[in-house]
């Protein structure tokens, strides 16, 4: 949520007699800063709201004076029961981030940003649609902040603009529209605002709302989302230049945008620079530095780094082997449905390893999730388990639907298996061209074991060329 922070501006003369006092004393001058904050003092215990407000600004900031988040905290209130509609914004963010002796709970916190919301201020009313949005414990309420998104959209607030278009273009409380999407977020790029350039970079990369794709007029847009700092522009500015898109492929400053977006907090860059590190893309390999960013990205809540740094503590690459850590990490992306983590996790029960305790049924629930999430490995072991009765009462058709669909996402394994069930007739009608058809797609996917059970199997049928 925003705050806002006045400025006070103009310089502040102090009378003669006042300078005089401070040279015959030798006492130094106050900077124009504390000057402002003892007028803006005097004000303020006269009851003024806006040098309330003011006041409270200062204490916040500590720019000139030493900062004090309870003064400001009772300042904000003060203007805030005097009506300051901007004082009521800025004690709510207070409030609902528990700063100062002054919190209140998130019911009094939300009543104080409506009543702003409610005088028309605008960043109140994007803040307002902001928590409306995201919802903070409760369901979203999309209606809502389509309603206060808008009013702080048309009062001119650029990011307010941006929230709006991506609600359009997710059909959230409003029917999905790109084009309106675009034209918010195009509003908005035009005002200097960051996020909104990026988004439209994003447009133009895949034509959405009515624009053709365009690469350049992508690149374009990241490169002014990055030029001011922003971690997704330069993100996506880095990818373009990796992949020539809009721009001359150039591998080092693609380095060096990713970088800086790693370094600036997105967790998209670091888990990337961390297979950059793992594969040497940029320099020599480094287990160490490509732990660390995924470590990074992991915490951020990135699910593949996530499963990367179990599978660095499984393998005790970089760091000591700790399946307890591999573990821990395992079960946060598997609880977030990632198919890779749910079968480590799967593993773990089967072996009862990682502090876990051997558990059949945790292990085939597990195993039955990534399955379900299109992990092949985890297709293949409940194929194996329902087919051998292992753990699990045999059931032919279960096996034969598993391995089907490990073979359909092309795991060489499963394509084997299931290719001599249908050659040999285990359990299925003896099919030699379905079972043939098998055992060459995982031949030619380079299976040194399917490629001399194709061979034999010409061989067998006098078809010397083909075996050779």
């Amino acid at each position: 949520m925003k705050r806002t922070v006045a400025i006070v501006a103009g310089v502040l003369v102090l009378t003669g007699a006042l300078a005089a006092y401070f040279c015959f004393w030798v006492v130094p001058m106050p900077t124009a800063q504390q000057t402002a904050a003892i007028l803006l003092e005097r004000d303020a215990r006269r009851g003024n709201p806006e040098a309330q407000f003011q006041l409270a600004c200062v204490y916040e900031s500590g720019v000139g004076i030493a900062r004090d988040m309870e003064r400001a905290a009772h300042w904000f209130r003060a203007a805030a029961e005097g009506g300051h509609p901007k004082a009521k914004n800025a004690l709510a963010f207070f409030w609902f981030r528990g700063i100062s002796q002054e919190a209140r709970s998130t019911e009094e916190a939300l009543a104080l940003l409506r009543e702003a919301a409610q005088q028309g201020d605008p960043t109140a009313q994007e803040n307002l649609g902001f928590y409306y949005e995201k919802g903070f414990g409760e369901q979203p309420d999309w209606q809502q902040a389509v309603k206060w998104y808008t009013l702080a959209a048309e009062a001119g607030m650029p990011d307010a603009m941006v929230s709006l278009g991506n609600l359009h273009h997710r059909g959230d409380g409003v029917p999905r529209d790109e084009a309106i999407a675009v034209a918010l977020y195009r509003k908005s790029a035009e005002l200097g605002n960051a996020r909104a350039q990026n988004e439209l970079g994003v447009c133009y990369a895949l034509g959405r709302g009515g624009l053709a794709v365009d690469h350049a007029a992508a690149a374009q847009w990241f490169a002014k989302s990055a030029e001011q700092g922003y971690p997704k522009g330069q993100y996506n500015l880095g990818l373009a230049h990796l992949n020539g898109g809009g721009v001359p492929r150039d591998e080092t400053a693609a380095r060096d945008w990713i970088r800086k977006s790693a370094e600036n907090g997105y967790a998209d860059a670091q888990a990337v620079l961390g297979e950059a590190y793992e594969r040497g893309t940029w320099g020599p390999s480094d287990l160490k530095l490509a732990l660390e960013w995924f470590l990074a990205a992991a915490r951020q809540g990135h699910l593949q780094a996530q499963y990367n740094v179990a599978a660095y503590y499984v393998n005790g690459q970089a760091v000591l082997r700790d399946l307890t850590a591999a573990a821990h990490w395992a079960q946060i992306a598997a609880n977030r449905g990632f198919g890779p983590a749910e079968f480590l996790l799967g593993t773990f029960y089967d072996g009862g390893v990682g502090g876990l305790p051997k558990d059949d049924a945790q292990t085939l629930a597990w195993m039955r999730k990534a399955a379900e999430h299109g992990f092949a490995r985890a297709q293949l072991f409940l194929a194996t388990r329902y087919r051998e009765g292992n753990g699990v009462q045999a059931d032919m058709r279960q096996a034969l639907y598993w391995f089907e669909r490990a073979a359909d996402m092309g795991d060489s394994e499963a394509q084997i298996l299931l290719g001599n069930i249908f050659l040999q007739g285990d359990g299925v009608p003896r099919n030699e061209t379905q079972g043939l058809l098998l055992m060459r797609k995982a031949a030619d996917q380079g299976h040194a074991g399917a490629q001399y059970n194709v061979g034999l199997f010409y061989a067998q049928n006098g078809n010397f060329p083909q075996a050779v």
